[in-house]
C-alpha cells in the first residue's frame, strides 16, 4: 500500500527525515516508510501559495518493525522514553543498543523497535 501526498515543503521534509525523531514519527515509522519524491515550486499552483510543496511518499512496511498486536504497548514505551529518557525504559541499553545519555530524539524507529523488543524479551 502506498500514498503519494502533496504537502507543504517543510512538512514533507520533516516527515521524510527520520532525525531528530518525535514520538509520532517513531510510532508511525514502525509501520510505514516515508520518503521525499520531489519538490514542487509554488509557481505550479494557482493561486500561487507562499511556499513550495513536496511529494511525500508513504508506504506500509511489508513486515512492521513491531508486531501489530504490540503496537499500543510500543507507543506507550516510546512515549515514556521521550518523557523520562531512554535509560528509564530500555533495559537493553546494557546490551549496547544505545549509549548512556542518548537523547530519545536521536533514535529512529528501527532503534526504538530493537530497544522495545529487547527490553520486552521478544527478540
Amino acid at each position: 500500500m502506498r500514498a503519494d501526498l502533496i504537502v507543504e515543503w517543510g512538512v514533507a521534509v520533516k516527515r521524510a527525515i527520520p532525525w531528530p525523531s518525535t514520538v509520532n514519527g517513531v510510532v508511525w515509522g514502525g509501520t510505514y516508510e516515508t520518503s521525499l519524491a520531489r519538490r514542487l515550486p509554488r509557481q505550479l499552483f494557482a493561486p500561487v501559495p507562499s511556499v513550495d510543496a513536496g511529494v511525500l511518499v508513504v508506504r506500509r512496511r511489508t513486515t512492521p518493525l513491531v508486531p501489530v498486536e504490540l503496537a499500543e504497548e510500543f507507543r506507550r514505551f516510546v512515549a515514556a522514553g521521550f518523557r523520562r529518557g531512554v535509560s528509564h525504559v530500555a533495559r537493553a541499553r546494557a546490551n549496547g543498543l544505545v549509549k548512556p545519555g542518548t537523547p530519545a530524539r536521536d533514535l529512529d524507529a528501527h532503534a526504538w523497535a530493537r530497544l522495545f523488543l529487547e527490553s520486552a524479551g521478544r527478540r
